[in-house]
């Protein structure tokens, strides 16, 4: 495992509130590989991530869309968001779940505390980031995560915040009554885990914090060309990534902040976890979905998801219509904390 991994692992920065650290280490092993940030750019400007790329872009609508509540009367829309540091010459492209919050925390403290936080619009598919938004001749970067870890963290966070709601049926918790996962007992982690990826699978409508499981070339694509990063770190690499960006911008790196994970507890006030063989039992359902994170930001596809079967060459086909999902009323009957 690198060394500033290890390091970064040790401090609790990426400690998630889903994988324990042996889970997050051997997700490691299977999808890091050793070629750095130029793999990762490479990777992105190749002809197969453009398949992958578009693919997403021809299924959002009804794949990842159709997921979540409408988000323009919400306040969090963080993947819609892009921070601009003037001093830096830099814009930040947000991208939840990939040490987030860590990364504008570096950002604006690297920026004497200045930044501008401007939204973005989000794609519709020609609905990318307007060009003023990004200052000519800044740089623009993100960071990227293991497609697997940022999918089951995203996981936690979303039920912590559908399950744990004072109430899950209105607002940001609306969502369908044919939504299962929700419905799990408490004791049953890895049956929550697998109705909730049957939930996102069948596109049922499961409350605005959804959008944390979205692949990151979804929460990523705001640019008038995607391929447009200038730099691309990745989470497992944070440490020396920042260093190296920070010394191309002529910043000072400074210290590393850590953000401990607080969205981490069901309704029964337990630790939301994913046990490895419900993990592993899912993978060739979850390397499907992230198709284009491995594609694109250059991380090997597990093992356990050899033979899936080629991106399409064709847009993607949506279902028949079904009808409209229908928002609980009422918050569900939870077991009460013990």
């Amino acid at each position: 495992m690198p060394r500033a991994y290890t390091q970064l692992l040790d401090r609790g920065l990426l400690r998630n509130n889903n994988l324990t650290d042996p889970q997050e280490a051997v997700l490691q092993k299977i999808t890091i590989g050793n070629d750095g940030r130029q793999h990762v750019l490479e990777a992105l400007k190749s002809d197969e991530c453009t398949k992958a790329w578009l693919f997403e872009r021809s299924r959002f609508p009804v794949q990842w869309q159709a997921l979540v509540t409408p988000t323009h009367s919400q306040g969090h829309d963080r993947y819609e968001s892009l921070a601009v540091s003037h001093h830096l010459r830099a814009v930040y492209v947000y991208n939840p779940k990939a040490a987030h919050s860590s990364l504008l925390s570096m950002f604006r403290a690297a920026s004497r505390g200045k930044l501008e936080i401007t939204k973005r619009m989000l794609r519709g598919h020609a609905n990318q980031t307007s060009r003023r938004n990004v200052p000519s001749g800044y740089l623009v970067f993100t960071f990227v995560r293991s497609p697997i870890s940022t999918f089951v963290s995203g996981y936690a966070e979303a039920a912590h915040r559908l399950l744990t709601a004072a109430d899950s049926g209105v607002g940001r918790g609306a969502h369908s009554m044919e939504m299962t996962y929700d419905s799990v007992n408490c004791d049953a982690p890895g049956a929550r885990f697998a109705a909730f990826v049957d939930d996102i699978q069948t596109r049922r409508r499961m409350g605005y914090d959804t959008y944390h499981v979205w692949p990151q070339a979804v929460k990523l694509d705001v640019l008038p060309d995607y391929t447009h990063f200038d730099f691309i770190g990745r989470v497992e690499e944070l440490r020396d990534d920042w260093q190296a960006l920070m010394e191309r911008l002529g910043g000072n790196s400074g210290v590393l902040t850590t953000n401990p994970s607080t969205h981490n507890v069901d309704a029964c006030g337990k630790l939301i976890v994913v046990p490895d063989d419900a993990l592993h039992a899912a993978l060739p359902r979850l390397c499907d979905l992230l198709r284009a994170d491995f594609v694109c930001f250059a991380y090997t596809i597990p093992s356990a998801c050899a033979g899936l079967p080629p991106i399409p060459p064709q847009p993607f086909r949506p279902l028949p219509p079904r009808p409209p999902c229908t928002p609980v009323p009422t918050p569900l009957p939870r077991r009460p904390p013990a």
